[in-house]
């Protein structure tokens, strides 16, 4: 279980942190081939999600070498864990839903997902993160699940902050202006 419950956040976090890199570049211009640019923007969020997923891990471990009690610490965070998917699981199958529709839809439908799903749920993710570490800091009262569920909560927070600044100067820059039909104007 705690296996399971650790690779559901770790997926969660390298998928949320590839679209951090992709909402840092997207919507700037109707108009420009950033094919590339997105991809690209979408792996260095990925990385640096995976970046984020290695730090907590060995902060994990070092805080798990000061416990005395190394068995109910890891069945704590694994009750914190399991607290923490309640919470994001919604989240994560409506934004799979949209992309899924983006992807295969129409064109027009899968816009209306963009719009209709995808953006309130952008500006619901940070409340949505708080949620899930209340969620997984509730019961417990020890320091290490609070701890780690506050840090999680603040990196996540924080690498968007990081993306959107890096980014959003890169992709103003890099866009190659198209025309409306396809062809080089630039």
């Amino acid at each position: 279980m705690t296996a399971l419950v650790a690779t559901s956040l770790v997926s969660l976090c390298v998928l949320d942190a590839s679209l951090v890199g992709y909402r840092a570049v997207c919507g700037r211009s109707a108009f420009v081939d950033r094919r590339s640019l997105d991809r690209r923007a979408m792996v260095v969020g990925a990385m640096g999600g995976v970046g984020v997923v290695v730090a907590l891990a060995a902060w994990f471990s070092a805080l798990l070498l000061l416990v005395d009690d190394r068995g109910s610490t890891v069945d704590q965070l694994t009750a914190a864990g399991t607290r923490m998917l309640a919470v994001y699981a919604g989240l994560a199958v409506l934004t799979t839903v949209a992309l899924a529709a983006f992807f295969v839809a129409p064109p027009r439908w899968g816009s209306l997902s963009m719009v209709t799903i995808l953006g309130p749920l952008t500006l619901l993710r940070p409340a949505v993160l708080v949620a899930g570490a209340v969620a997984a800091a509730s019961r417990d009262r020890l320091a290490v699940p609070v701890t780690l569920s506050a840090v999680v909560v603040l990196v996540a927070v924080a690498a968007e902050t990081v993306m959107l600044e890096r980014w959003g100067e890169q992709a103003a820059a890099a866009y190659r202006p198209l025309s409306p039909t396809g062809a080089d104007v630039g």
